[in-house]
């Protein structure tokens, strides 16, 4: 049923699983904003965190602050109010905003994985990765975000009501040749492809990280050199969980976009499994972020630190490291080493 110009019918949906949902996308709502704000805000207050390789994390968190603060109260009010209460261009501007973000995420959780591979892979190379070259990855990686998202705008498939009528998507259940070419174009590029590199470099990683305490067995290698190892195996692992919880939450939608497309025959999805993967895909947003600082010693410390020391005290850190921060390359590789959490 094309459904692209029908907005405002009450949704097929029983009103006390609305508001369960509407509960849940609150709640997403106020950790979303409070733990992505709390740790933008460590990243600019705290000037010796701003360096190359921790790039890829504040241009994510950024999106996923700007996703919770725009987009979900649009669909907030609509599960409260049990229908969509917009307009045909709130819904697009809607449902662009969700897919914009989540495809540009998706490149840049694939960014992530590409760069802490080549980091353990080749070590000496994280001098090499230096501001210029994530502000390019990080601009190719929205560039891919906008052409996907504006791809519904321009015609090739469109935006419309989805699952309960309560929010808004790329058009999933047409059969038209338009629309199924576009599902699998997304499919193969922003699932398949991006999700294939992370899922590769990460079992790489893996394999890495296991050797590691027999690559320095019969080396004469130093305590420093073993306790970079130990800090780079710790990123990584913390890396590997923070993009995990990133894949969980987008898989169920990819799933269910592709079936019900292709594997269906030809009967639409019912209204709850048309909402509940979409509204587990919003969740994104949070879960990331949230295993990024609770995995995080030491951002954890920091935070903790703050709390208890205040403005002042952090201000003062701050200058201590910008003077600090001169030093030889091998200063600078141990310095970025440690720091990129």
């Amino acid at each position: 049923m094309n459904r692209s110009l029908e907005f405002g019918p009450q949704s097929p949906l029983d009103p006390t699983l609305l508001n369960v949902l509407g509960c849940f996308l609150t709640l997403l709502f106020i950790f979303g904003v409070f733990f992505n704000g709390l740790l933008l805000n460590i990243f600019f207050r705290n000037k010796e965190l701003r360096i190359s390789l921790n790039m890829f994390v504040i241009a994510i968190t950024i999106f996923n602050f700007l996703g919770c603060l725009f987009e979900l109260p649009w669909v907030i009010h609509s599960n409260f109010s049990h229908r969509w209460t917009s307009s045909k261009f709130g819904c697009d501007l809607s449902a662009f905003l969700m897919f914009f973000i989540g495809c540009t995420s998706v490149h840049l959780m694939a960014a992530i994985s590409f760069e802490r591979f080549y980091i353990m892979y080749k070590p000496l190379s994280i001098r090499k990765i230096n501001f210029n070259v994530c502000y390019g990855a990080i601009f190719l990686c929205i560039l891919c975000g906008l052409f996907w998202s504006a791809m519904p705008l321009l015609g090739w498939s469109y935006y419309t009501l989805e699952g309960g009528l309560v929010s808004c998507g790329v058009e999933m259940n047409e059969r038209s040749n338009n629309v199924r070419s576009f599902i699998i174009a997304i499919f193969i590029f922003v699932y398949m492809i991006p999700f294939g590199l992370i899922i590769i470099t990460n079992l790489k990683l893996l394999l890495i990280i296991r050797r590691m305490p027999n690559m320095h067995k019969g080396q004469n290698s130093d305590d420093k050199a073993q306790k970079r190892a130990a800090v780079q195996r710790s990123i990584t692992n913390i890396m590997i969980i923070y993009i995990s919880g990133f894949v969980i939450s987008w898989t169920p939608y990819a799933i269910v976009s592709f079936y019900s497309a292709f594997g269906n025959s030809g009967e639409e999805l019912s209204p709850v499994m048309g909402t509940i993967p979409a509204y587990f895909a919003k969740s994104s947003m949070v879960w990331s972020t949230l295993f990024y600082i609770f995995t995080n010693r030491k951002l954890k410390a920091k935070l903790t630190r703050e709390g208890i020391t205040g403005t002042a005290s952090a201000t003062v850190k701050e200058n201590e490291s910008s003077v600090n921060q001169t030093g030889t390359n091998k200063d600078t590789l141990k310095k970025d080493s440690d720091i990129a959490i």
